[in-house]
Formats: C-alpha cells, structure tokens, sequence
C-alpha cells in the first residue's frame, strides 16, 4: 500500500483551496527525526552511528539561538563524554561550573552536587555554541541533515506514520521511513498531527525572563529563592553570565507590561549585593523569556511514531534539567531502536513504547521535585532540614541531588531524621 498524505476529506476542496504542486520524491530512509536541537541531534547521532539511514529536519538554521536554561546537568555533561562530543564543547570556552550555591529559607547550601558516572562539573554553553556542535556530530555521523526544512505533515500507510513531507528552499519533498520522531519541542507539529494527548498536566507554573552580562564575577550557579521570585545567576560562554529572574504564573501578566522595570526591581529586591554588581557589569543582550512554561507529559509512541525531549515531557526551568532530559531521552530511544529497526514494524513500536515508559519511570521523581518547587510548595519539614544541611558538606551534596532530580524530598528528609 503507497504511503500517503492525509488532508480534507473532500479532495475537490482541497484543489479549491491550495494550488497543485510537485512533491518530489527522495530515498527511503530507517529514521526521520524533526527538530535537531538537543533532542534530535544526539538521537540522529546515536542512531547513524549504530548503521540507520537517519533524516535530521530543522526549519532553523545552526549556529542560531533559542531561549533556554543553558545549564547542561552532571548526567547530561556524563552524554557529551561518552558521546566523545565534551572537548568540543569546552573548545567553545564554556566555562567548568564546580560549585552550587542555593540561598532559601534564610539557609544557604553552598557545596558540590553528587557524581553521575564520574562526572562532578557542570556547564552551561550557549545554545549557539552547543546546538551546532550537536549538529555537526549527527553531520559527521553520517545523518542526512537538511537545515532550514519545515515539516508539512506525516505521510501515512493505513494509521501508520511511513514518512513526511517536508519544505526546503522553495521546494517540496517527500520522504519514507520505518520511524518518524518528534524532537521538535513543547510546541511540537508532529505531536499536534498525530494526536499526541497530555497527561499528568500541570499547567503553567511560573514565567522567566534572562538576559546576558558581561564583567560579573564567576562564582558558580547561584540561585536565590526570595519572596515572590526566584534569581538564577550562570556562567557561559565568553567571559557572560544568564542572569535570570522567574516569577509565579500569576505574575505574567504584569512583569510582561514591563519586563525590564520587573527584572531590574527583582533583582534589586532579591539579591542587593548582585543588582550593585551589574552596575559595574554591562548588559550584552536584550532581555528574553518565556511564560508559556508547561509542566507536562505527552502520549510519546504510536504507530511508525515517538516523541522524544521537550515534545514528549516538559517540566518548569527552576530545575534547568530540559537539556540533561534530552540527552538521556535521546539515549535511552535510540539504544531501544538500534535492534529493532531492522525487524519490523511490530518490533519498532514495541520499542518507542518501551522508551516511553521508561523514560516515565526515569523522571517521575524530577517531575514530582520540579512542579513542587515551582508551585512553592515545599513539603513539610523541607526549609528546617535545609537549615540543618547547610554546614554538612555531605547533606548539600545530598539536596542538589535533589535539585537534579536524582533524589527524592523523602529521600532527602529522612537523610535529615538520620542525621
């Protein structure tokens, strides 16, 4: 059976209304990936290297940049090595972050978070260092990438996802594969298409707003939770600092009236010492953010289809785990795809299902943290055992575990009720 484009169920309306034009047909491919940012690119990667015939779209083109936390988390930094991708990423002069400061419930935990397969140092590149650097490494591997190429819709084969079409330069192209995935993120088309429904949906949980600074002092990632808002202060490529400010849902409304009056006051209110700092520093950016910060999951496999990074599972930035999500979402789908590309459709949708559920099981706990913390809802005890942790160099190691998603809150209390 041919594969086809599903559209209007009158095909007299739709010559109607869109003027007839070519398709061109191109080769079949094992993969098509759409989106190539920290998601799709290491899973085009991964996957042409096991030996997959990979198509990597992106209607962007690279190096280019896209709103972000920035912050690349120990087991994210643990990919790039494996993926032997980390040397480039520090060639592009990101800075090592060491060390972790968290200022709330008048404690401060100032230490090291715990070591994920060896690795104790963060970084947080800029999305246009780091997302060409990926891109250049799925290139490498052997992945068809195509740049500035829109995604038009699936092509079917009875319910089964078999390819796309998709525009680049002018042009129309249509192309086959065994596997369709969406790497295209919150807002993902492919996800929209094919009817992907939300589940543990927690809306909209906080808004932020970051601009870059130059002649700031690096002294780590710093976050400083306030009454009303929370500050996020990161150090990045040549020689800036994200300087950032995130506020409650409710609060959208008015800080988008004003944002840069709202981001000055915040950080004035919230961290003195660090507003009179930028004083002597320069801005080197316009201010960017988003409010639109989802807290959900998707349906994220179907047949010839699966989503993976922020197109399947977002959660709020206060955890700045959407990046280090995507590296180990992009793991985990490929390792499940490699064996069963090649034994048919059964086997492929077995696999994305697989993936799924494990990637479920995988960030529950981070999910549960990140929605908590954004919500303001520390649960009972929380502030007194951070207090307590302060001085204990083993107990902050234990709370940014925490922060990171790898540690529970009542994992974390009973370490305190040990203690």
């Amino acid at each position: 059976m041919p594969a086809t484009q599903r559209g209007p169920a009158d095909p007299a309306r739709a010559d109607a209304l869109t003027p007839r034009r070519t398709i061109e047909a191109m080769d079949d491919y094992d993969v098509i990936i759409i989106g190539a940012r920290c998601a799709g690119s290491p899973t085009a990667m991964l996957l042409a290297r096991a030996g997959a015939r990979v198509l990597l779209l992106d209607r962007a083109t690279f190096p280019s940049d896209t709103v972000s936390t920035h912050y690349v988390h120990h087991a994210g930094v643990a990919r790039l090595a494996s993926w032997g991708l980390l040397e480039e990423v520090l060639a592009t002069g990101c800075p090592p972050i060491e060390r972790v400061a968290f200022h709330a419930a008048g404690a401060v935990l100032d230490g090291r978070p715990p070591e994920v397969d060896g690795v104790r140092t963060g970084y947080a590149p800029r999305r246009t260092e780091l997302d060409a650097v990926l891109v250049e490494a799925a290139s490498r591997a052997g992945a068809d990438v195509r740049q500035g190429a829109s995604l038009r819709a699936p092509l079917y084969q009875g319910d089964r996802v078999a390819g796309v079409t998709f525009a680049e330069g002018g042009r129309e192209y249509s192309a086959r594969a065994r596997v369709v995935i969406g790497a295209d993120g919150k807002h993902s088309t492919l996800a929209r298409v094919v009817g992907a429904r939300p589940y543990r949906d927690e809306g909209a949980q906080g808004c932020m707003y970051y601009a870059y600074w130059s002649g700031l002092p690096d002294e780590g990632f710093r976050v400083h939770a306030g009454a009303g808002c929370t500050v996020i202060v990161i150090p990045t490529n040549d020689g800036n600092t994200v300087v950032a400010v995130g506020w409650p849902r409710e609060a959208f409304g008015r800080v988008k009236s004003d944002v840069e009056a709202h981001y000055t006051e915040a950080l004035h209110q919230t961290v003195p010492d660090l507003h009179a700092a930028l004083a002597q520093g320069r801005r080197e950016s316009r201010i960017v953010g988003d409010g639109d910060l989802a807290n959900r999951y998707r349906t994220s496999s179907g047949p010839g289809w699966a989503l993976v990074g922020d197109a399947g599972h977002v959660k709020d930035p206060l955890c700045a785990l959407g990046i280090t999500d995507a590296f180990v979402q992009a793991d985990l789908l490929s390792r499940r795809l490699t064996g069963a590309l090649g034994e048919g459709p059964a086997a492929i949708d077995r696999a994305t299902a697989g993936y799924a559920a494990e990637r479920d099981q995988a960030t529950s706990v981070s999910f549960r943290t990140c929605s908590a913390l954004a919500k303001g809802e520390m649960p009972e005890g929380l502030p007194e055992a951070m207090k307590d942790a302060s001085g204990d160099p083993q107990r902050v190691t234990e709370f940014f575990g925490l922060q990171a998603g790898l540690l529970s809150f009542e994992d974390f209390l009973a370490g305190a009720s040990r203690s």
